[in-house]
């Protein structure tokens, strides 16, 4: 698996997502740069996405939504952002 294959390597990967983004990354040892930078790659390229896997992320994503949802200021920015998006250019 993925996740044994990076820890194995003594290395950490993560990822998170804003508005316009979605980064992945690799916390590395420099002789492993060239062994993370395929992973990053099969992870673009091969991603397979298991019902379970999909299932369990979507309770962090619903939390995470919650506590912004708690933040006036990020509610007031995601209310004008979506404005700017519905008027024609």
């Amino acid at each position: 698996m993925l996740e044994m294959e990076v820890e194995n390597m003594g290395a950490h990967l993560n990822a998170y997502t804003s508005r316009e983004l979605t980064i992945y990354h690799i916390q590395t040892f420099q002789k492993n740069v060239a062994q993370s930078i395929d992973i990053l790659g099969d992870m673009l390229l091969n991603s397979l996405f298991s019902e379970a896997h999909v299932e369990a992320e979507k309770s962090t994503i619903l939390q995470e939504l919650e506590e912004v949802n708690k933040d006036p200021l990020e509610v007031l920015l995601e209310l004008s952002y979506s404005n700017v998006l519905s008027y024609p250019i």
